[in-house]
């Protein structure tokens, strides 16, 4: 595994900065770089200007396991923590915590975060490729939805997020889930996250549209919204459920900070309290 610390030489297919009025400022002061392989965050961030934007799905062995999920955008990765990972059945749609942003060098990040540093734990890229988004990125993330193509060795077709987190919550909590496509899979026929544990580093893939093509369906078969009421009562009852994952042993630290001061998401709080009919609406 990798374990690169400085920020690599700009790309070739970068061919302009900019200053990003310190969206990587939080990520830079939650880290020891002395401490940490992480990569060290670059002062002026890169853009991209001749190639396709990136997207990383990083498999994470913190204090819960989860996925990070991120999105390259304006010169950094815009980053969100999916404990249960992403699923191809459109029914089913899965927390993700928007986190801060991360420097574009840490799309190629696989090592070991040392105890007593933030996120501790084991970090693998579970999935790589380019992605699309259906109009500004950044727009879409002020108005809580962005829908997007993802050209990756594990995932393909359109997705969306969506916002769940009203004003004033201390997370911003949004729903992903796969759109009404020809990549769509109903979960009991397949889920992506136990089919395929392992690094595309240590085990590359190539892309899945190549692997398998598909033939384009009507643009009709998706629905032109969502109900998300029933999985916005039950969000944190998802990120609280065991990870279902045997190859490699949790690391117990602090990791990610989207709990509170005793561990639990806000939600998990509300049924702790006797909330319990809210938060049983979708465990199985």
């Amino acid at each position: 595994m990798g374990t690169a610390r400085r920020a690599s030489a700009r790309s070739p297919a970068m061919d302009g900065a900019a200053d990003h009025d310190g969206s990587l400022t939080r990520y830079s002061s939650r880290r020891n770089f002395d401490a940490t392989p992480e990569p060290v965050a670059p002062k002026k961030t890169a853009r991209r200007r001749r190639a396709a934007p990136s997207f990383v799905i990083q498999k994470h062995w913190a204090s819960h396991l989860h996925y990070d999920f991120r999105l390259e955008a304006d010169g950094v990765l815009l980053s969100l923590a999916v404990p249960k990972g992403p699923c191809f059945d459109p029914k089913v749609k899965r927390m993700a915590v928007h986190v801060e942003d991360h420097p574009l060098d840490y799309a190629n990040f696989e090592g070991t975060i040392p105890e007593k540093q933030y996120g501790a734990g084991t970090v693998i890229v579970w999935d790589r490729g380019t992605w699309e988004p259906q109009g500004d990125p950044r727009a879409g993330m002020e108005s809580g939805k962005l829908v997007f193509r993802l050209h990756g060795e594990k995932l393909a077709g359109l997705w969306e997020l969506v916002r769940i987190a009203k004003p004033g919550d201390r997370q911003d909590q949004w729903m992903l889930f796969k759109k009404r496509d020809e990549w769509a899979r109903p979960l009991s026929e397949y889920d992506v996250v136990r089919a395929l544990p392992d690094s595309v580093v240590a085990y590359p893939l190539g892309l899945l549209e190549q692997r398998e093509p598909k033939v384009p369906v009507s643009k009709s078969a998706d629905p032109a919204s969502a109900d998300f009421s029933a999985a916005a009562r039950a969000a944190s009852c998802e990120a609280r459920a065991p990870a279902r994952d045997t190859g490699v042993v949790v690391a117990h630290s602090r990791g990610l900070d989207y709990r509170d001061e005793a561990g639990w998401l806000p939600a998990a709080r509300a049924y702790r309290e006797g909330a319990r009919s809210a938060l049983y609406a979708r465990r199985s």
